[in-house]
């Protein structure tokens, strides 16, 4: 069962991660994700489970930088972004690969359009699976330097295409769940 006889760090049992190899035997390539995020005013995200969330310690201006292990195969980015005084919301990332594949907020994400709705009516939401069907599609509201965003967030890498989204702008609602289902080579 051994995939890499060269390697004996590679083997059925190996609990070692090597980035863009199938360090185990499953079939599965393990991958590093790059992930940065920002949000304003501020903002939590999962991979694969809401019941996992990671907060974020740091103003929008800036984002946040992430490192994070996972496996080829389906996949889902979630974002819970919220605004304390219902002005200006949105949130923005970029997610990126060492082979250079890579998923940004733009038109592709989808929010819920029932965010003060019972927990229990999204619970999965950042679940590969996820029936998001009665979700809707985000709002682009424009890239890193778009107004009122001028000077921010300041961590993403050079000319990132990510957007900043959210459901309506001007804001109606000051949480909202947005989420992406991806496929990771």
């Amino acid at each position: 069962g051994d995939c890499d006889d060269s390697d004996p760090d590679i083997h059925p049992n190996s609990t070692q991660r090597t980035d863009g190899v199938d360090s185990d035997c499953d079939g599965r390539r393990d991958w590093l994700a790059q992930v940065w995020i920002s949000g304003d005013d501020d903002f939590e995200w999962c991979l694969d489970d809401e019941e996992d969330m990671v907060p974020a310690d740091v103003h929008w201006n800036q984002g946040q930088y992430y490192e994070v292990w996972t496996t080829s195969g389906a996949h889902v980015f979630g974002i819970r972004g919220w605004d304390e005084h219902y002005v200006t919301t949105a949130v923005i990332a970029h997610i990126e690969l060492s082979d250079g594949t890579f998923w940004v907020t733009d038109a592709d994400w989808t929010f819920d359009p029932e965010p003060e709705a019972d927990p229990e009516s999204r619970s999965g939401w950042c679940t590969p699976g996820f029936d998001d069907s009665p979700w809707q599609a985000v709002n682009v509201i424009g890239p890193i330097g778009t107004y009122p965003w001028n000077y921010g967030p300041t961590v993403f890498p050079p000319g990132s295409p990510a957007q900043w989204i959210w459901d309506y702008y001007p804001v109606e609602l000051n949480t909202q769940y947005v989420r992406r289902q991806v496929e990771l080579p």
